[in-house]
C-alpha cells in the first residue's frame, strides 16, 4: 500500500481521533517506533485522509487496522 497522496486539510486539533491504521510505504522518520504506520481520520477542515503516526506524540498501539 502506498500513501503518496496530497494533503488534504490539517490536523491541529487536539485531542484528535482516528478511524483506523494501516501499513504501508515509509511515513518519513525509519527509525521512528512504527516507520510504516499511517492513521485515517478527519482533518479541522472536515476531509478525510491519512496522517503519519510519527506525527502524532501519544502511542497509536490500541487504534484499530481498517
Amino acid at each position: 500500500m502506498s500513501f503518496d497522496w496530497p494533503a488534504v486539510g490539517t490536523l491541529v486539533s487536539n485531542p484528535s481521533w482516528f478511524v483506523c491504521k494501516d501499513n504501508g510505504s515509509p511515513n518519513g522518520e525509519v527509525n521512528g517506533p512504527h516507520p510504516t504506520r499511517w492513521l485515517y481520520t478527519q482533518t479541522d477542515t472536515g476531509a478525510w485522509g491519512w496522517v503519519s503516526d510519527n506525527q502524532v506524540p501519544s502511542e497509536t498501539d490500541s487504534v484499530e487496522y481498517c
